[in-house]
């Protein structure tokens, strides 16, 4: 997209916005595959109990 319309100027300034999707995309893919194979290696249990102030834990 920078690419066919970046030279447009009312259309450059919106290339911040899609910059900034694609760098909380790429990160939050980032995280989730590093919390994957955390839990593939069992560094941490893939699902436990929680106790929150609503409820208590299961």
């Amino acid at each position: 997209m920078k690419r066919r319309y970046g030279d447009i100027n009312h259309v450059a300034a919106r290339m911040v916005t899609l910059e900034l999707g694609l760098g909380l995309e790429q990160a939050a893919l980032k995280f989730w595959h590093g919390v994957a194979e955390q839990v593939a290696r069992g560094e941490f249990p893939s699902s436990s109990p929680r106790t929150t102030r609503r409820t208590k834990a299961v």
